[in-house]
């Protein structure tokens, strides 16, 4: 199926009002430190299949890397003009990306072992007297039963909670799980049910920053509860 006939929809097909309650959603998500960045569309026709879904996620892939490109650049000229300096070198796409440069991953793949999916319980680094340890975010104190057992792996998860530098999602435990979970509800309408894919990073210079060590992460979303296609990309460093 040619890409040219998915076309999006304005607004991710949201109400507009709704539309730019997202957009301030994932603007406050950076303002609190948040580095991943976040696209979401609609398409003016439904996917009859997994086949052709598989074709709506590179197209989503396709408009986020674009988008996420123009707007880093964007960015870099304006503070180039701002404090009068050289713009930086451009950030570029190396090449179109393809169908098989996406695999499919399972919702717990793509979350990474610090979200309980059946038990809807997330493990964040404690706060104060907890710090350093990881605990389930709906737990007491007790470290006997709040200490996880796991390190997190390097999943969505781990990068939505942990940039290079340390974010203000909560004072507690229990508010960074609590914000967590209402982010990705709103964004994905339910945790359980997604179709996930996770795309080749070769693909741009914008993930060039992330090798250092901090990681690339390039995911693609599908929401069968909002029937809507979220693109998501992270590389960052100190």
């Amino acid at each position: 199926m040619p890409l040219l006939h998915l076309e999006t929809l304005p607004h991710a097909g949201l109400p507009e009002w709704q539309h730019r309650q997202r957009c301030a959603a994932i603007s406050r998500f950076h303002e609190l430190g948040g580095v991943l960045d976040f696209r979401q569309f609609a398409y003016t026709t439904a996917a009859a299949n997994e086949a052709e879904r598989r074709e709506y996620h590179l197209a989503t892939a396709s408009h986020t890397l674009y988008a996420v490109i123009a707007e880093r650049n964007a960015q870099a000229a304006q503070r180039a003009a701002r404090y009068q300096v050289p713009t930086p070198a451009a950030l570029a796409q190396h090449f179109s990306l393809q169908v098989d440069m996406g695999c499919k991953i399972s919702a717990a793949e793509f979350y990474g072992n610090q979200l309980d999916l059946q038990h809807t319980r997330l493990i964040v680094r404690g706060q104060g007297s907890q710090f350093g340890r990881f605990l389930y975010h709906d737990s007491e104190t007790d470290v006997e039963y709040t200490i996880a057992r796991k390190t997190p792996s390097s999943a969505f998860c781990h990068a939505f909670l942990n940039p290079p530098y340390p974010a203000r999602f909560g004072q507690t435990a229990r508010e960074i799980g609590e914000y967590f979970l209402d982010f990705c509800r709103q964004l994905f309408g339910s945790l359980n049910d997604i179709e996930a894919y996770a795309w080749n990073t070769d693909c741009s210079d914008y993930f060039t920053d992330g090798r250092e060590w901090w990681g690339t992460y390039f995911w693609t979303v599908y929401s069968p509860q909002n029937r809507l296609y979220t693109g998501i990309m992270g590389s960052a460093t100190d």
